[in-house]
């Protein structure tokens, strides 16, 4: 593994780590709201 290898690999796998936490904090927020449990009892 040459050095530019191995300094490409530090790039990127921090920027892999941001890209899935945004992703998993979009999710969480963008998500639907879960149906009211009242509504269905109805």
């Amino acid at each position: 593994m040459t050095r530019r290898h191995r300094l490409m690999h530090r790039l990127i796998w921090p920027v892999l780590a941001v890209i899935v936490t945004l992703g998993l904090a979009s999710a969480l927020v963008l998500r639907p709201p879960p149906p009211n449990v009242q509504e269905q009892a109805k």
